[in-house]
This record gives C-alpha cells, sequence and structure tokens, in this order.
C-alpha cells in the first residue's frame, strides 16, 4: 500500500469513528432539529481540497453535490467521510447549553480531533487546504501517523 493510501485510509478510520461518536451521543438533536447548520459553501471546501476528494474516492463516497443543498440529502450529511473539519467542530447552542462544563469540554476535545490530525500538510499547511495534487505526495507518512495516534487517544478520552 502507498503511503498516501496508508494515510487516505487512516484519516477516514478516524473520521468514521469520530462521525459515529457524534452521532451516538447528539444525533437525536439533530434529526429533529427545525433548522439546519449544514451550508453550501461550506460543503464547497469538501469540492475545492484535493486531499478531501481524495478520502471521498478512496471510500468510494457520492460525487452528486448538489448546487442549493450541497451535501445535505433528506437524512443528513450524505458523506460518511471527506467532510471538512469544520462539520465536526461545529455544534449548536441547544447542545452546547445543555452540558456541563466538563460535558462541553470534552465536546470540544471530540469536535477538534479531525482538524488536529490534518495539520501534517506541507509547508505548513493543514491537509484540507492542499489544492495541488503534487503536495499528496509530500505529506510525511511517519509525521501523520504520530498526530492519528494521538487522534485516536484523545477519540478514546472524548467521553461517551
Amino acid at each position: 500500500m502507498s503511503a498516501l493510501n496508508s494515510i487516505l485510509e487512516a484519516y477516514g478510520d478516524l473520521e468514521r469513528r469520530v462521525q459515529q461518536r457524534i452521532t451516538r451521543r447528539w444525533g437525536g438533536v439533530c434529526a429533529h432539529c427545525a433548522t439546519s447548520c449544514c451550508r453550501v459553501d461550506i460543503c464547497e471546501e469538501a469540492l475545492e481540497s484535493v486531499f478531501l476528494c481524495r478520502v471521498r474516492e478512496h471510500f468510494d463516497q457520492p460525487g452528486d453535490f448538489d448546487p442549493r443543498f450541497g451535501w445535505l440529502g433528506p437524512g443528513g450529511c450524505r458523506l460518511e467521510v471527506g467532510r471538512p473539519p469544520v462539520c465536526y467542530a461545529f455544534f449548536c447552542d441547544e447542545i452546547r447549553n445543555s452540558l456541563t462544563p466538563e460535558a462541553r469540554e470534552q465536546l470540544d476535545r471530540l469536535g477538534s480531533i479531525m482538524d488536529r490530525v490534518g495539520r501534517v500538510g506541507p509547508r505548513g499547511l493543514h491537509l484540507v487546504e492542499l489544492t495541488d495534487p503534487g503536495d499528496l505526495e509530500e505529506i510525511n507518512l511517519d509525521r501523520f501517523l504520530s498526530y492519528a495516534d494521538r487522534a485516536r487517544r484523545a477519540l478514546h478520552g472524548a467521553g461517551p
């Protein structure tokens, strides 16, 4: 397996775990919400990022982006992987205000995992900021795996 495929596999696996944790804990709140925190301009970041495009391709995620709704479908976001990190970091006031300070801290740690693991791009760029396909080959595998290992430990300590 190439270094890039190893990175894509590990990133997607971690992203799925973060998403499952968020959905298990707060999916019911989101499912019954009358408003949508999802915005097309945020979804477009997933199209502009060569890294997120490769993650989606690697995991055979849907390619049918809707210019009006982005990746949002009737059941929520249609992407399991390849979402911008902000999709994991944003939690509405209803969720945040329902938590104790300790639980809010755990939520913030959980929401920041995908942002932190992506801070290994070449030239100090975040992985989602990469727009040149050649940059993908410059990602340092050992550095990424070190960040991914820390991210998995953070996920383990991020509460329910």
